[in-house]
């Protein structure tokens, strides 16, 4: 008898902490794909621990003229085009993130973000400005929208602009 109570005290007090309220992880850190005209193109890392954060995104592409598609045909229009003759691209980002309202699902913010693309023949400077919606759980989903200052240093437009990115936190 003695040993049946104690084993239903045990399984009372274990029920008791289990049911306490845990503090919310907090991810501060962020590791995923980004594409944006003014916040940069590939593999992107955030560190968020507060209000502010910081994001940096890069893209290095380098080809040869031997370079063909998974099916072995030469791809002439991604070489020539897009990378110029000797095939290479750079994209770097690097945007400042500033939360403006924190949800438990997610969190609206402000970004800043700049561009910097690099091809064999030409150099451009992108400058970006807007609000983000970031629906948050494990996995991060970004949506960005702004305006956009493109190409500063030559062919200044300004045009509005959207951002994307997919995120996973630790």
């Amino acid at each position: 008898m003695k040993s049946i109570f104690t084993l239903i005290s045990l399984l009372f007090l274990s029920q008791s902490v289990f049911t306490q309220s845990l503090t919310p992880i907090k991810f501060n850190h962020q590791l995923g794909v980004h594409a944006g005209f003014t916040t940069g193109l590939g593999i992107s890392y955030r560190y968020w621990p507060g209000i502010i954060g910081v994001q940096a995104t890069i893209l290095p592409i380098k080809t040869d003229d031997k370079w063909t598609d998974i099916l072995g045909a030469k791809n002439q229009f991604l070489i020539d085009d897009i990378y110029g003759e000797s095939g290479s691209f750079t994209s770097l980002g690097l945007t400042a993130l500033v939360t403006m309202k924190q949800g438990t699902k997610g969190k609206l913010f402000s970004y800043l973000g700049n561009h910097y693309i690099i091809t064999p023949h030409d150099e451009k400077y992108n400058l970006g400005l807007g609000l983000g919606l970031a629906v948050e759980s494990r996995v991060s989903f970004n949506f960005m929208l702004g305006y956009g200052a493109y190409d500063v240093t030559g062919d200044f437009l300004l045009l509005p602009t959207s951002e994307l990115g997919i995120y996973v936190r630790f």
